[in-house]
């Protein structure tokens, strides 16, 4: 695969319109030890994502949507619900909740992150190597920006020569004072005379 699919691919996923297809093309990619060269930082983050998919919590109305649609669905009907059948639907439907909510809780707090070291060597590798990419991201980024230095050393340049001009232009016209100053001298001895 090209790398500008790769990285379209990577893009589409980091906004979240990637289809399954897509990702399992990049769950593939990103897998194992073969990672697309230029890649290696996106490796772990998306492969992180790929692999822990979060269950969705329940809206805040979803209660009051289960018990409407009952009685919605019991109006048409003749029969009445007892008030003891309303405490035993009420009662299973909170302790199904409840039982939603503790499983999402608790499978979430048992999860061991990869990322984890008991080592503090082995961690301080890791952030070393972490670091050591992010700047070679960043030197990547500052070598696009070297043309503009060159822009202001021609710059500069251009300044030292206009300033150069300027200096020459204002000893010709210090010397064309003196020029006039000795006409205008003359001048005023030949009135004087």
């Amino acid at each position: 695969m090209e790398t500008e699919e790769i990285k379209r691919l990577t893009e589409k996923f980091y906004e979240g319109e990637t289809t399954e297809q897509e990702e399992k093309l990049l769950r593939a990619l990103f897998s194992g030890n073969n990672c697309p060269e230029g890649f290696e930082a996106e490796q772990e983050y998306i492969r992180y994502c790929l692999e822990n998919t979060q269950i969705k919590s329940p809206s805040d109305g979803f209660n009051n949507k289960i018990v409407d649609a009952v009685f919605a669905a019991d109006k048409g009907s003749e029969s009445r619900m007892h008030p003891g059948k309303l405490i035993y639907f009420i009662s299973a439907v909170a302790a199904s909740v409840i039982l939603f909510f503790s499983v999402y809780f608790l499978a979430g707090s048992n999860r061991t992150y990869p990322d984890t070291y008991a080592d503090p060597e082995i961690a301080y590798a890791e952030t070393l190597k972490i670091l050591h990419n992010v700047s070679a991201s960043l030197n990547k980024g500052a070598g696009k920006i070297a043309p503009l230095g060159k822009l202001s050393d021609v710059s500069r340049q251009s300044m030292l020569i206009v300033n150069e001009s300027t200096t020459l232009i204002n000893n010709s016209f210090s010397k064309l004072e003196a020029i006039d100053q000795f006409s205008s001298l003359n001048y005023n001895r030949k009135i004087n005379k």
